[in-house]
C-alpha cells in the first residue's frame, strides 16, 4: 500500500460519509448544479445580459451575467432537490437513497481525483506528486486515474452533439 492509497482512500472513505449522509438526491443535485449551471450561465449569458441591463447598466455586465445565470440555476437545482429528499423520506426510501448516496459520493470523489491527476499530468507535474514507484505499488492510481477518461469516453458524442453550432450558423460560446 502506498500513501497515494492512504489519501486517496481516505478522500474516498470521508466522500462516501458525505453522500451517506446527504443522500443520492442531494448528492447528484450538488453535481448537476454546478455543471448544468456552468453551461447554462454560458449558453444564456447574453439573454440575462439584456433582461439586467433593463435596470443597470455595466462594463462587467457579462461577468454578472455569468454569476447571475449560475447562482439561479444551482439555487433553482438544490430547491428541487431538497423537495425530492423530503419526498423520498416520506414514502419511507430514505435508506435506499442514503446507501446509492454512498455510492455516488465514492464516485464523484475518485472522478474529481481522476481529473485532478489528468490536470497534474497536463502541467507535468505528475510524476512529481505521484513518483512513478508509487504509481507502481499503488492498488488504487490505476482505477482512479482512468476514471475521468473513461467517463470522457462515454459521453464524448453526447458532449460533441450539445456543443455543436446550431442551424444558425452560430458558434457556441464554449468548445470541448
Amino acid at each position: 500500500m502506498s500513501y497515494f492509497d492512504i489519501i486517496v482512500g481516505i478522500l474516498l472513505i470521508l466522500a462516501g460519509l458525505k453522500g451517506l449522509k446527504n443522500g443520492l438526491v442531494k448528492e447528484l443535485a450538488g453535481l448537476t448544479a454546478l455543471i448544468l449551471g456552468i453551461i447554462l450561465a454560458v449558453q444564456l449569458s447574453d439573454f440575462t445580459a439584456s433582461l439586467l441591463s433593463g435596470f443597470f447598466q455595466s462594463d462587467h455586465m457579462p461577468v454578472i451575467a455569468f454569476l447571475v445565470t449560475f447562482i439561479v440555476v444551482v439555487v433553482g437545482v438544490h430547491l428541487i432537490a431538497q423537495l425530492l429528499h423530503t419526498l423520498i423520506n416520506a414514502v419511507a426510501l430514505g435508506i435506499f437513497n442514503r446507501i446509492l448516496g454512498l455510492a455516488f459520493g465514492i464516485l464523484k470523489a475518485g472522478f474529481f481525483i481522476s481529473i485532478l491527476l489528468l490536470g497534474l499530468q497536463v502541467f507535468g507535474l505528475e510524476n512529481s506528486v505521484v513518483t512513478p514507484k508509487e504509481q507502481q505499488r499503488s492498488k488504487l492510481y490505476p482505477p482512479v486515474k482512468s476514471a475521468a477518461p473513461f467517463i470522457f469516453d462515454l459521453f464524448e458524442k453526447d458532449l460533441d452533439e450539445f456543443f455543436r453550432p446550431d442551424k444558425d450558423n452560430r458558434q457556441s460560446p464554449v468548445t470541448v
